[in-house]
């Protein structure tokens, strides 16, 4: 089952295709990712008799290599590769996508499967930094209580995390160029922003350092987003994390 496919992330289509004389012996295999409409949207096509893989430049599908595999003397298992473009359009809302096939053999469609909906999917183009931790980094050093830090006035802290994407909360394996997360608090009416490129495994660290001065409120999130997302991707902002200021010198109290 599908599920998710993931804008710029490698994929793999399998099919098994009975044919006693072998699969160099077909003319083509077509597949549409999402049904036999009109365009060539999700289309790419492999030639069994040449070995020839191509999708069509608006596809925004890039077919990457080809595998077979015998199961029984007449049945062969068929793997496509294939990326899809950032630049694929996936509406809000839209309804999953089904998978269609067609094999052609001496001009004629021998086999031809449509809509298939055991294999239904959606794209997944929109990226979420996650945080695991903040850290102050100004004596005296406070520690993280769940998901607050408490600082002072011009205290500096870190943020660190990974990024996933949004709707399937799959790692990123292939990081797009110039992509950069960035950590916002809204310290009264000033926006304090610090952003950081990402790691190759996907995680990052992002140093924020406050205003010498008393903030409107005590208590600001800490906003994470993600910025410059290739083609037509987007960013899911995450503010679950939070700062606590306290301005108040600190009085001895006894009991």
């Amino acid at each position: 089952e599908l599920g998710y496919l993931l804008a710029g992330h490698r994929h793999t289509f399998s099919m098994q295709i009975d044919e006693p004389n072998g699969i160099e012996t077909l003319d083509n295999v077509t597949i549409m990712l999402c049904g036999d409409g009109p365009s060539n949207i999700g289309k790419m096509s492999y030639d069994p008799s040449r070995g020839v893989l191509w999708g069509a430049p608006d596809s925004m599908v890039t077919p990457l290599s080809v595998q077979t595999q015998s199961v029984t003397e007449v049945v062969t298992e068929l793997s496509v590769d294939f990326e899809i473009s950032w630049d694929y359009h996936w509406e809000d809302g839209q309804s999953s996508c089904k998978p269609s096939v067609s094999i052609i053999d001496d001009l004629n469609t021998v086999a031809y499967q449509n809509n298939i909906g055991e294999l239904s999917w959606e794209l997944d183009n929109q990226f979420l930094a996650i945080p695991d931790s903040m850290t102050d980094l100004t004596s005296p050093v406070m520690d993280q209580v769940e998901n607050q830090l408490f600082l002072r006035q011009g205290d500096e802290f870190l943020v660190t995390g990974s990024l996933i994407y949004a709707g399937s909360g799959m790692p990123i394996n292939n990081i797009p160029d110039d992509l950069m997360v960035e950590a916002t608090v809204i310290y009264g009416s000033q926006r304090i922003s610090s952003d950081t490129d990402l790691a190759d495994d996907s995680t990052f660290s992002i140093t924020i350092t406050l205003p010498d001065r008393v903030p409107l409120d005590p208590t600001m999130e800490v906003s994470l987003g993600v910025l410059n997302v290739p083609g037509l991707g987007g960013s899911a902002v995450n503010s679950d994390y939070s700062i606590v200021v306290d301005s108040r010198a600190p009085t001895a109290l006894f009991d």
